[in-house]
């Protein structure tokens, strides 16, 4: 089953679509794709992060022992080779990626947008780093525009045999605000500007999708251990079903251990 921590961790209810929020671990990401990958040994996957810089970073400092110990093994590379990672430079780039994706139909072929018919889950990393800069053209919908076309690219890529899921990891979400619509120009000789109104776009992000897991961790001064805990909440017919991981962190030079509670 897919899962977000190492093999002795929970997995995940069937999704189709995932958003993760919050300060998750650094390697969930790749314990997905791996996971994804290694249940089903013909399935690919497909990560789209803002920064490479940053996720190779996250992962140096953050490796669990788990992947520190078994990332060489014959089986986890298998898998690891059947997952494709590009890193889009801002959204526009993300976005004409994400139309492109295609399966080869034997006239059209691109390394980077076809891909192989195998592929069945699609995964979007960190999309508010895009926006977190001083980027004043930006509102709500331009964060809604990339989740869509994410939704749209993997119901074009789904066939009859398999469906392709989405999954979505932001740590920046719960902070990031955005205006609405777009700020009016305003001509200077009329004084200040008026003040631009912005929301939480993280309630919008989550209507998108099927499953929600909000992470929250609490760093114990007198220890150097992590508590964390995450709650994935799902609406099926109108009822709300919940269900809540709690785990502690401690780390040492062969990585970071994750204990069960």
């Amino acid at each position: 089953m897919a899962s977000l921590f190492p093999p002795s961790g929970p997995t995940l209810p069937p999704f189709r679509t995932l958003l993760i929020q919050g300060p998750y671990h650094p390697t969930a990401p790749i314990h997905l794709v791996l996971s994804h990958t290694t249940e089903n040994p013909s399935a690919k996957a497909i990560l789209l992060s803002t920064s490479k810089k940053k996720l190779f970073s996250s992962l140096k400092e953050s490796l669990d022992d788990w992947l520190a110990t078994h990332g060489s093994d014959g089986r986890v590379c298998n898998s690891a080779s059947r997952v494709n990672i590009h890193y889009p430079r801002s959204p526009a780039h993300l976005a004409l990626l994400l139309s492109m994706l295609h399966t080869y139909n034997g006239a059209f072929y691109h390394p980077k947008t076809t891909i192989d018919s195998a592929t069945s889950l699609l995964v979007l990393h960190e999309l508010s780093a895009y926006f977190l800069l001083n980027n004043s053209e930006a509102t709500v919908s331009s964060y809604l525009s990339l989740v869509s076309h994410a939704l749209a690219a993997a119901t074009t890529l789904s066939s009859d045999s398999s469906d392709v899921v989405l999954a979505l990891f932001d740590s920046g979400l719960e902070q990031l605000k955005l205006p609405i619509i777009r700020p009016v120009s305003h001509d200077a000789s009329d004084g200040n500007p008026p003040p631009i109104r912005s929301e939480l776009v993280a309630g919008f992000v989550q209507r998108y999708f099927q499953w929600v897991g909000v992470v929250e961790v609490d760093i114990e001064v007198a220890h150097p251990a992590v508590s964390g805990r995450m709650v994935m909440i799902t609406l099926r017919g109108g009822s709300e079903d919940e269900i809540t991981w709690k785990w502690s962190e401690s780390g040492d030079a062969g990585g970071v251990t994750f204990s069960w509670q």
